[in-house]
């Protein structure tokens, strides 16, 4: 991911002559005042800053990009400009983010700010300073850092972190600053600029755990930051930002989602939102949970049961509605098991199994227990050619068998016998073909042509076949007049023999009596 370097000095570039003194790299003009000092250390970058006229209480402000290097001490004359409001970007570095809980926000709530913690200290930021935001009544909650750290990695690990633990992240509800910026390869991206923290005069305040004013003085602010810098584990929190990233990255690569999937992501992302409105909405609301985990989330293990959990957990309507709560933590693992058993959804975007990969066997194979065919996926390329080659010669000799019995058949018919049914195909083989097929070859594929195994027609009533169907559509159990059948048959039923393939009639088989 390409990031911006603004800490590279232009003017400090290797000389012509060596005679000449070495330029030093300028440094940035701080303010004069000590607090501001303190201030400009943590919350400073010179690139892509924005302001506004600070109107009147709940109005929406008219933000403008500065075009121009702001520097620290310029920075923190607007900061106390009560005419004025201010906002950053971040650097490929920041010792700083904040996450943004809007006033009307699905998750403006002491419960929500809760979760949010809890989720944090999983990853190693274990103290948070909570301010309201200005006079609109949001929240911004500030980490801060005892040193600086990647930018890009930091905002992937928050991203990933509040997603596992049931957020969705979205504009006027919940926002990270940094932001995981898309990448462009012909430009610049930056990150999104958030206001700078208490600034006097827009309804700033620094919080209490209870969400109360404490103060808003930015030197007591100032004080708390440094104090939550210094608890972080940032060992912790390097690890865990790094896997993130990389995660990122993986689902960036993927293709992007259609107008359908967006819909479909929107959807449940709006069922998730509203949680239970009833009683009797445990299963659907379960069901789509752990779909949503891992379509659009990729995840897995245990890492999808806590995110189900989680948001069953703290879904709107969840103790009024849920009748299950006793054993929500049970029913979270069964519909995880099931799901990922059936193979009901698969991670967007990927390619899920299928048994065969055309339908261009014959139907006694299709409605068997098909452990037998190594024919591989359609979107398989194989790495043993001598196994590809081995496969293609098989299906070849079988479909020269059902030519050559197809042949015998219409002719004077097929020998009762096994001995001379052989001895008849392979005299009609070498006839067609000019080629001799072994006894062994006709051994492995006795569906195609034994007295005892071989199907003239599944679909035709009142016959021999095995595979009987029932009124119902089932298949019946097999009959006890093939006693060598359940051994040497690689294509049977299960014993409850039901079936979902419908009907076909192969080319290779003449029509029903």
């Amino acid at each position: 991911m390409f990031q911006e370097d603004f800490g590279v000095d232009v003017d400090n570039k290797p000389q012509l002559s060596l005679s000449q003194p070495s330029k030093k790299k300028i440094k940035p003009h701080l303010p004069a005042e000590s607090v501001g000092k303190r201030y400009v250390e943590r919350f400073w970058h010179p690139f892509g800053a924005i302001i506004a006229p600070s109107l009147v209480e709940g109005a929406k402000q008219a933000w403008r990009t500065i075009d121009h290097y702001l520097q620290p001490s310029q920075l923190w004359k607007l900061h106390q400009d009560k005419s004025k409001l201010v906002g950053l970007r971040f650097d490929d570095t920041t010792s700083y983010a904040t996450i943004d809980l809007d006033f009307f926000g699905d998750y403006h709530n002491i419960e929500s700010i809760n979760r949010i913690k809890a989720a944090l200290e999983n990853i190693g930021i274990v103290d948070i300073i909570i301010l309201q935001s200005s006079f609109s009544g949001g929240y911004h909650l500030i980490l801060t850092f005892a040193s600086p750290l990647p930018t890009f990695a930091l905002a992937c690990a928050l991203e990933i972190t509040l997603r596992n633990a049931g957020f969705i992240l979205r504009q006027g509800h919940l926002e990270i600053f940094p932001n995981t910026k898309p990448y462009s390869a012909k430009q610049i991206t930056n990150y999104k600029a958030i206001r700078c923290p208490m600034q006097p005069g827009s309804g700033s305040f620094l919080l209490d755990d209870d969400l109360q004013p404490i103060s808003d003085s930015v030197s007591i602010f100032l004080d708390y930051c440094d104090r939550a810098a210094s608890r972080q584990d940032l060992t912790k929190l390097k690890r865990v930002a790094n896997k993130a990233k990389k995660q990122i990255a993986q689902e960036r690569y993927r293709k992007q989602e259609s107008a359908d999937v967006a819909q479909w992501r929107t959807n449940w992302e709006e069922i998730i939102a509203i949680g239970w409105t009833g009683l009797g909405q445990t299963n659907t609301l379960l069901q789509i949970f752990v779909g949503y985990g891992i379509v659009f989330l990729d995840l897995t293990g245990e890492e999808l049961v806590e995110f189900c959990l989680s948001t069953a957990i703290n879904a709107p309507g969840y103790s009024q509605y849920c009748r299950h709560q006793h054993e929500i933590e049970a029913r979270v693992r069964h519909w995880v098991e099931c799901t990922i058993r059936n193979k009901w959804y698969s991670a967007y975007v990927s390619y899920p199994e299928r048994l065969l990969g055309t339908f261009t066997n014959t139907f006694a194979e299709a409605i068997a227990d098909i452990r037998s065919i190594h024919k591989p996926k359609d979107n398989v390329i194989p790495f043993d050619r001598r196994q590809q080659q081995n496969w293609e010669r098989s299906q070849q000799a079988q479909r020269r068998i059902q030519i050559v019995v197809r042949a015998i058949e219409w002719d004077g018919g097929l020998p009762a016998g096994a001995t001379e049914r052989a001895r008849a195909i392979r005299a009609e083989y070498k006839h067609r073909f000019n080629k001799t097929i072994s006894q062994e070859t006709l051994q492995k594929h006795l569906h195609l042509w034994h007295p005892t195994r071989y199907i003239l027609d599944p679909w035709a009533e009142n016959s021999s076949n095995p595979y009987q169907s029932s009124n119902d559509g089932q298949f019946d159990s097999f009959q006890n007049s093939f006693p060598k059948q359940s051994a040497e048959n690689p294509y049977q039923m299960e014993n409850y023999g039901h079936c979902s393939y419908i009907k076909v009639f192969c080319p290779c088989l003449p029509p029903a009596g």
